[in-house]
């Protein structure tokens, strides 16, 4: 009895960090060490989809597949060089010797693994050049595959969250696995938007600049250009970085050591070269005299260049997160193999005993076991409650309650953490600034301060001159914005936009906008309170076929931000994971992972800015109320509730003209 009460103790703790208890053999005194468990436990070996098998992969490769890629790289290496490389030298020795017309012959497993882990990035290399090479070995390897397996194919999907990743362990792994998947959607969202940068300035300098504008303008076009080349450049490395440890191999393995220094640089240089971008942007602006047509076109460019930010500074906070993950990893597995060095010294103790101690007895072993499984949930609590009140307060509590609350042994710590954490928090003062009662509340155009929608009607003809609600309208019903399920079927509309101080990043605004608090820099510690929406535009045509106001969905992205009380220009990023059990930390289902909170809004018609601005505020919704104010937004339209053709009921998007968004929102003044 006594040695099955030891063995489900430290087996409790391993099922704690792995999901499920181990077999026997761990504990016995002969058996592997522990490290080896704990590197994959943590996945549900039970499931076929979820198990790690790096051979099935190489198994599967065919002699034609591994030489229609040594063919692809080594005509790429002929024209850029030492450019193609593999950092491996018996690789790189193999793709010069076939650069030189031998085959590739039949090469070893290990080198097999080698070649997959250590592709070469191929960044610096043109897509014409990349057709061509491809081409010419398809034709050569007619039966090779062209997508090359990589590690991530035996990777488990990141879908079914609740299904393969198990335990406080694959909490942290997946952390690890979700931070590189943001980062690189974040990628992809930035390489858009530069895109979009720059095609807009270029239709800014073709199109609206005079001669003495364009001349001027010319050197600054430079700078701006190469901002957004080496923003593309800088962020691609971050997502190369990442990669390196988003896969389950790195995972499961812990990875290099060297890996979070790069990621942190990486993460510094993104920072520069986004201000450097943003700096040439305020130059360029500031270069133009008065509202010219030319100045009106650069503030809509300058939407692009906001979202590039908002993108970064996700990017940035991932890439902290995933270095947090990857540590509380190492300590977990570390802690885990203390504990079952420690349950198999006890077990040796065990049976060299002749008596029987008093902890031991079956009555107060459960007691003592439900009082440790109690203490377990208020240390986490109290954990997450200290977490929650720094971000709060915008600093690092200087009392060590952090420590506090992971070494409390006693309910009677957790109740002096509460109390030393309700005195800090009695003060009301944000980075030792007051937080007021009153609540601030701005009033502000979707059209024509947010999207900043450029009025186009007196351009040139033979081009969409179209005035700024047409323009609009045509966004509201954009099928590039269309939500669509896994089925193909039609779910609604959606309208993305981002709500930020353009003010504290420099950048211009609609005059409309000058004065709203919302954009100003006077304020710090920003959290939502409410918002109310209004349609505007012809009343009859816009929903039709009730009596009853429409409704519209807003979603806010889980990771926000608000502007440092610290005068310094930073901000402050957090980001929530509602969908997980804060005093047991298990994922809920699959199904409620989602990447922002929602809130359903009952929408007036054609209420006026002013009356929206005070008693209008009646019907605003409080369902988002805390989260910080600022980051990514985006209205969705239900399909159920739009008009399937001019003639039948519901709202039609082709006939509103603006959407009135009322912010009602709390700050620290500065």
């Amino acid at each position: 009895a006594r040695e099955i009460e030891t063995r489900q103790r430290y087996n409790s703790q391993v099922a704690t960090l792995c999901g499920a208890m181990p077999s026997a053999a761990l504990l016995s005194a002969d058996g592997n060490p522990p490290e080896a468990h704990f590197a994959t436990c943590f996945l549900d070996a039970a499931r076929q989809e979820c198990r790690y098998d790096e051979g099935a992969i190489l198994d599967d490769i065919e002699q034609d597949d591994l030489a229609y890629q040594f063919c692809y790289l080594g005509k790429l290496k002929r024209l850029y060089g030492d450019e193609i490389t593999f950092a491996n030298e018996e690789l790189d020795s193999l793709l010069d010797r076939v650069v030189a017309g031998a085959s590739v012959g039949t090469i070893g497993r290990d080198l097999l693994r080698a070649f997959i882990e250590k592709r070469p990035a191929l960044q610096g290399v043109g897509p014409n050049d990349r057709e061509h090479a491809r081409a010419q070995c398809a034709a050569r390897f007619p039966n090779a595959r062209k997508a090359f397996p990589t590690l991530q194919d035996v990777q488990p999907s990141l879908g079914p969250i609740g299904n393969c990743y198990q335990g406080q362990l694959g909490e942290y792994a997946l952390g690890v696995l979700l931070a590189g998947e943001q980062v690189e959607t974040a990628r992809a969202r930035v390489s858009g938007l530069s895109e979009s940068y720059e095609i807009a300035m270029r239709h800014c300098m073709e199109e609206r600049a005079t001669e003495t504008e364009r001349s001027r303008l010319e050197a600054a076009q430079n700078g701006w250009m190469t901002g957004m080349s080496a923003l593309k450049t800088a962020v691609d490395v971050a997502a190369i970085a990442v990669g390196q440890v988003n896969v389950l191999k790195q995972v499961t393995s812990g990875g290099a050591s060297n890996i979070e220094a790069g990621l942190k640089a990486t993460s510094q240089v993104i920072g520069t070269v986004m201000e450097r971008a943003e700096r040439n942007h305020r130059e360029a602006i500031a270069n133009l005299q008065g509202e010219s047509r030319i100045r009106l076109c650069f503030n809509d460019a300058q939407m692009h260049l906001t979202g590039m930010r908002a993108a970064t500074n996700v990017i940035a906070e991932q890439m902290i997160a995933l270095e947090r993950a990857r540590t509380m990893l190492r300590n977990l597995k570390a802690s885990g193999g203390r504990a079952v060095h420690q349950g198999r010294a006890a077990l040796a103790r065990l049976a060299a005993r002749s008596t029987t101690h008093i902890a031991q007895t079956p009555w107060l072993g459960r007691a003592l076991a439900d009082y440790e499984r109690k203490m377990n949930n208020g240390r986490r609590l109290a954990f997450l409650a200290v977490r929650a009140a720094e971000s709060a307060l915008q600093l690092s509590i200087e009392e060590d309650l952090r420590g506090a609350a992971i070494g409390a042994r006693l309910a009677s710590d957790l109740e002096t953490i509460a109390s030393r954490l309700g005195r800090r928090l009695a003060d009301r003062r944000v980075g030792g600034r007051s937080v007021g009662d009153q609540m601030k509340v701005s009033v502000i155009s979707l059209r024509d301060q947010l999207l900043q929608v450029d009025d186009r009607s007196d351009i040139s003809d033979g081009r969409q001159n179209l005035a700024a609600a047409d323009l609009f309208r045509s966004m509201l019903r954009d099928e590039k914005y269309g939500v669509y399920g896994p089925d193909g079927t039609f779910l609604g509309q959606r309208v993305p936009f981002s709500l930020v101080p353009f003010h504290a990043f420099g950048l211009a605004t609609a005059e409309s906008a000058a004065t709203e608090p919302l954009f100003s820099t006077s304020s710090c510690a920003e959290r939502l309170w409410s918002v109310a929406i209004s349609f505007q535009g012809p009343q009859a045509t816009m929903v039709t076929g009730s009596n009853s106001l429409p409704q519209v969905q807003l979603r806010k992205a889980n990771t926000f931000f608000s502007q440092r009380c610290s005068g310094d220009g930073s901000m402050q990023v957090e980001s929530i994971r509602p969908w997980r059990n804060l005093e047991s930390g298990e994922a809920g289902p699959s199904d409620a992972v989602l990447p922002f909170q929602a809130a359903n809004i009952q929408v007036s018609v054609n209420t006026a800015t002013d009356d929206l601005r005070g008693a209008g505020g009646g019907s605003a919704d409080r369902t988002l109320a805390g989260m910080g104010l600022f980051g990514d937004y985006e209205l969705f339209f239900a399909a159920g509730d739009l008009a399937a053709n001019p003639d039948s009921a519901g709202v039609h998007l082709e006939y509103i003209e603006d959407i009135l968004l009322r912010i009602e929102f709390i700050g620290t003044a500065r």
